[in-house]
């Protein structure tokens, strides 16, 4: 909504949330005393303009917008004013910030930056869950600017000694997440010029805190992994059942291939082109479809080709929408022994550790462009038809193997 819209004051929730920025930072009036600034970014912020003792117009910062709501903003200008006018005029004792002050308030503008929504839903929903459930509640409240090295350094420490109320274990990795968005903020603050923030005190303070030892994602020995596909093939839901055991065939991390698309797609040529956004180093990846693959995706297509993507679901946040496949793992009896996520691992394992009858083993540099992972030595510009022939030639030796486990058991059977 452009500003020469406006048409009535005080503004409205939806004329306040809808202002567009403009080339230059510029502000609206709201109501007697309170104006509302709209940044080039987008972000948002309420300042209040009084007068103070010497008759001089100064402005004061109220917080950011939606920290502070119109209701909110509105109210605060009306209890300055009562203590203006009773000559309580410590407004004019420390000059007032240009955004606001706390750590919560700045950390949501950083949230509602153009730059950070444009992120995926889970990116996004992982960052605030962190702030809302580990650092507001006990340094939401503190200026920003005043938080010592010291003090964040003590909060970390403890908060990696937190329990996990589920494992009983530390959460240390949580912690050390929360470490680098709370840092990410710092950055903001700094590169905005907030008041008060002079420099990043959450700089380097990793190396002072224990480091997290990275888990194995739970997945079956070679010698167990006939039994589980055997087992995935008694999965009551057909499409639950070709989900899981698309991930058995393919390299690609779970919400790669649980949030798949049809348009990504080609049957003809037998391949599955991921776009960019939806891959973790955020290029775009080719997977040569295995035969056995294929036949998959072509049952399930039978299935939910009317939908958008390959498994329809009513979740607003698609990662909801992966529950029902790691709950179909567990309830086959792998809580413990295999993840989702854990098929990567024993493909890879596999892919590594193999040596044909002639000695020769699989070029390493396929096998991670395979997983997608970034090779060391390689061109930065990613060609996505890089190895796609030798990959080609791997996923189908994968799935080979895979069918002759479950049919050497059943032979025994």
């Amino acid at each position: 909504m452009k500003r020469t819209s406006i048409k009535k004051r005080p503004l409205s929730d939806t004329v306040i949330a809808n202002l567009e920025p403009e080339l230059k930072e510029y502000s609206e009036k709201d109501s007697k005393g309170l104006y509302l600034f709209v940044k080039p970014t987008g972000a948002k912020s309420w300042k209040m303009r009084y007068k103070d003792a010497k008759g001089k117009w100064r402005w004061h910062g109220l917080g950011a917008y939606p920290a502070v709501t119109g209701a909110m903003a509105r109210k605060l200008v009306q209890e300055k004013f009562a203590d203006l006018a009773l000559g309580l005029d410590e407004l004019t004792a420390i000059p007032a910030p240009p955004t606001a002050q706390t750590f919560k308030s700045v950390a949501l503008e950083w949230y509602n930056e153009p730059s950070i929504q444009k992120l995926d839903d889970g990116t996004k929903s992982k960052y605030l869950s962190l702030l809302e459930k580990h650092i507001f509640p006990i340094m939401g409240k503190k200026a920003i600017g005043d938080i010592s090295r010291q003090v964040w350094l003590t909060f970390f420490r403890k908060l990696q000694e937190t329990p996990n109320p589920q494992t009983g274990k530390p959460i240390i990795e949580t912690a050390n997440r929360a470490l680098q968005v709370c840092s990410r903020i710092y950055r903001f603050a700094l590169t905005q010029e907030l008041a008060g923030v002079e420099f990043n005190p959450l700089e380097h303070l990793h190396e002072r805190l224990e480091k997290h030892e990275p888990k194995q994602l739970a997945h079956v020995s070679e010698q167990d992994l006939h039994k589980l596909l055997l087992d995935i093939k008694t999965i009551p839901s057909e499409i639950t059942r070709l989900g899981v055991q698309l991930l058995s065939h393919l390299f690609l991390r779970p919400n790669e291939v649980l949030d798949g698309e049809w348009a990504e797609i080609d049957f003809n040529k037998g391949i599955w082109e991921i776009p960019a956004h939806r891959m973790k180093k955020r290029r775009p990846h080719v997977v040569p479809l295995s035969e056995q693959a294929l036949a998959l995706l072509q049952q399930l297509h039978s299935l939910t080709g009317f939908d958008t993507h390959l498994f329809p679901s009513r979740a607003k946040d698609r990662k909801n929408a992966h529950q029902r496949f790691r709950m179909a793992l567990n309830r086959l009896g792998y809580h413990d022994t295999q993840t989702l996520h854990g098929f990567r691992h024993v493909a890879s394992t596999k892919l590594n550790n193999h040596t044909d009858e002639n000695g020769k083993k699989f070029d390493g540099r396929v096998i991670e462009f395979a997983l997608a992972h970034k090779v060391q030595g390689v061109a930065g510009v990613y060609n996505k038809a890089e190895y796609l022939h030798d990959r080609k030639i791997i996923n189908q030796w994968y799935s080979d193997w895979l069918d002759g486990l479950a049919k050497a058991n059943d032979d025994k059977l």
